[in-house]
């Protein structure tokens, strides 16, 4: 999972974030998603969710995303009589999102961040998911939320799809 922060400054997207999830099983791809995201709402006028300030609150709120999707997942597998990996990695690159997934955190004033934050805990303490960090460039979502130079597209589109280079003979 990776969210990039109110990266997208197209009229219609509003500066909200965009959120990208990648699962894979034995490095195969069986889910992905990419979507915006909106998750402040500043004033009852406004009628509409809007980007949040906060980056970390972006990344923890994309870790709860990312969570469901695990549960999902697991529940697929079970119906289909397939071996789900548990604990299940949930990998991110955020320090912010790390540090309130792992329970390092001071209690934030944030509602909607700290409802997420307690539902990762939850799972990471019955051992369904483990958060793990990955360094940012081989986060393979980031293919889903950045506008990535060609040389880092085909990159981690080649983890993904597991293509792989070999030398000229």
């Amino acid at each position: 999972m990776t969210p990039i922060h109110a990266g997208n400054s197209e009229t219609q997207n509003k500066r909200r974030s965009q959120n990208g999830t990648i699962a894979t099983l034995t490095t195969a791809p069986v889910f992905w998603a990419s979507k915006v995201t909106s998750i402040a709402f500043a004033h009852p006028d406004i009628k509409e969710a809007h980007a949040d300030t906060s980056s970390g609150a972006v990344e923890i709120y994309c870790a709860g995303n990312a969570a469901n999707d695990v549960l999902h997942l697991s529940y697929v597998a079970d119906e289909m009589g397939l071996h789900f990996p548990k604990p299940a990695k949930l990998k991110m690159d955020n320090s912010t999102a790390e540090v309130f997934t792992n329970n390092s955190a001071f209690k934030s004033k944030l509602k909607h961040i700290d409802t997420r934050q307690e539902w990762v805990q939850i799972l990471r303490n019955k051992d369904i998911l483990v958060p793990v960090h990955v360094d940012t460039k081989l986060n393979i979502a980031d293919i889903f939320t950045k506008i990535l130079s060609k040389e880092d597209f085909y990159f981690l589109r080649g983890l993904i799809m597991m293509i792989h280079t070999v030398a000229n003979p």
